[in-house]
Parts: C-alpha cells; structure tokens; sequence
C-alpha cells in the first residue's frame, strides 16, 4: 500500500488521505512511502516534509506528509470518524478496515479512488463482518448494467465503480 501510495505522487495526486484505528498502526506504511518516494528521487527536505503527532498517545507516529517537488500534494492521517475531512479528496486508503467498525467504514465510502487493505481473518469476526457484508455490497454496486439510451447505438453504463479485489494467501515479511 505504502509503495502504490508514493506512485500516486508521482502520478500527481494531490491530496491522498489514509486511516486506520491508530496513526500507530500506519509505520510500516509510511516506511514503505519513504523507501518508494526514495526510490523515485524524492528527497526529505527538498522535495517532502514530515509531520509526526505531538499526541504522546501516538507515540510520535507520522500524521501527514506534505510534497512540494511540482505541486503542493498531501498524504494525511484522517481518524475513522473523520469522514467530512474528505471533501477534496482524491484517493482514500483505508488500513486494518476490518478493526473499524462497519458503519465508520461505510461513511468513509465516497466518490474518490479507495484502497482497502485488511487482515478478514481475526478480530474475532469482524474481519468476516467486512468481507460478508461490506465486500458484497460493493460487488452489487459495481455490477455494471448496460442500459441502451434512445437515441445511441452503444450501452451507457450505470456504475463507473470498479471493484478490484486482490487476496494474499501468505503474509507479507518485510
């Protein structure tokens, strides 16, 4: 995620949001948008600044990142309750999803690009919760209709929702 998440800098996204239960739980990402913004050239300092939580409950965790190599670009920790601080955004990364509760999840759902990463095995149920409930949801949703207009030859489609599921049978070591 962290990686997919410095090539959406690159390809100038402007402001990327990312939650999780805890920006705590967010280091292992963030490390992995430092090492892919490393590996496209950027540099701390010059090209990026970073902002960490002066919440002592945080534990000094990174809460925002601000990119000002072409244009000003964000990635910014939201808490899940958050969802109104979404208005501009362009891409949505959601972590542990399935440690949110269901109805904090749905309310972050909107119109922007959205990752969601999640571990549907533990949390004693509710990783079972998002992936029964919330997944097929978004499967109906995303089910593309043809509807034939009158006057043109060619379907319209009534989603432009695309749902991409992407499923790891083992854990990733880092």
């Amino acid at each position: 995620m962290g990686l997919a998440m410095s090539m959406a800098i690159a390809f100038g996204y402007g402001a990327i949001f990312v939650t999780s239960p805890s920006p705590e739980n967010l280091r292992t990402l963030f490390e992995f948008i430092f090492k892919g913004l490393d590996a496209l050239g950027y540099e701390e300092h010059i090209d990026y600044e970073i902002l960490r939580s002066t919440n002592p409950e945080f534990k000094g965790a990174v809460i925002r990142l601000n990119v000002f190599r072409e244009h000003r670009q964000i990635i910014q920790y939201i808490h899940p309750n958050d969802s109104h601080y979404l208005a501009h955004a362009e891409l949505l990364v959601i972590d542990e999803a399935a440690a949110i509760p269901l109805p904090m999840v749905r309310r972050l759902m909107g119109p922007y690009l959205i990752f969601m990463a999640s571990t549907v095995n533990g949390y004693e149920g509710t990783g079972r919760s998002l992936s029964l409930k919330l997944i097929d949801q978004l499967k109906k949703q995303c089910i593309q209709q043809p509807v034939v207009a009158a006057d043109v030859d060619a379907p319209v489609l009534t989603s432009s929702r695309l749902l991409q599921e992407v499923t790891l049978e083992e854990p990733i070591r880092h």
